[in-house]
């Protein structure tokens, strides 16, 4: 499923979840009217998953719970903070009472673990500037459209950070490689080194935000 806007990867990789569930009229469009924003974060993508999916089995692991302050000096979320801040705020409230939520940074091992079985998939927040495919000509490469391409660069080189989500879907032990799927990318496939999605998703801004979602 891509992406649409530059701000619905997170929708985009949530509309794929909820398809593999048996849901497969579920738009990026619905999920964007559900979710009232564009300001989107990895909370609001756990409360779509919980009401959509109900009972289903996912963990979200975060190394903050609420909204880190250091954010606040990062260009990439001042535009919308202020505006985000009592949403967030009372969403976490509202997961401790409904959702798993561990305050911690997943371990790469546990990653790997959960991944190579197949049984799993992660939701994962990662800082784009540092994702790169083995398989794709550069970051987010074949883009949704090329105005959104052309927003997304301009973003790198001006703020040196993008939070985007992607989907992985396996991990192969042998090449030490993930398996995602990227809403911001035509390719049905991404590949990345193990080492590549492990720095991509601790890059200050992340909060190593990830949902674990049994399947």
């Amino acid at each position: 499923v891509l992406q649409q806007e530059e701000w619905d990867c997170g929708l985009a990789c949530v509309c794929m979840v909820v398809r593999a569930f048996g849901h497969p009229t579920c738009t990026v469009g619905r999920l964007a009217r559900e979710v009232e924003t564009h300001s989107v974060w990895t909370i609001d993508l756990v409360f779509l998953l919980h009401t959509i999916l109900g009972p289903a089995d996912f963990t979200y692991y975060t190394t903050y719970v609420g909204i880190n302050p250091e954010h606040a000096n990062r260009a990439f979320y001042t535009d919308a903070l202020e505006d985000d801040e009592e949403r967030v705020v009372r969403l976490f409230a509202k997961a401790r009472q409904r959702v798993r939520v561990a305050e911690l940074e997943i371990p790469l091992l546990d990653l790997q673990r959960f991944l190579v079985h197949r049984r799993y998939v992660a939701v994962l927040l990662v800082d784009g500037c540092a994702l790169r495919c083995m398989a794709c000509r550069g970051p987010v490469a074949g883009a949704a459209s090329d105005r959104t391409m052309r927003t997304w660069l301009a973003r790198w080189r001006r703020r040196r950070f993008l939070g985007h989500y992607i989907l992985l879907i396996a991990y192969i032990p042998s090449l030490d490689v993930f398996v995602y799927r990227d809403p911001a990318v035509t390719e049905e496939f991404c590949v990345a080194s193990a080492a590549t999605i492990d720095a991509a998703r601790s890059r200050p801004g992340t909060d190593a935000d990830c949902i674990i979602i049994k399947v």
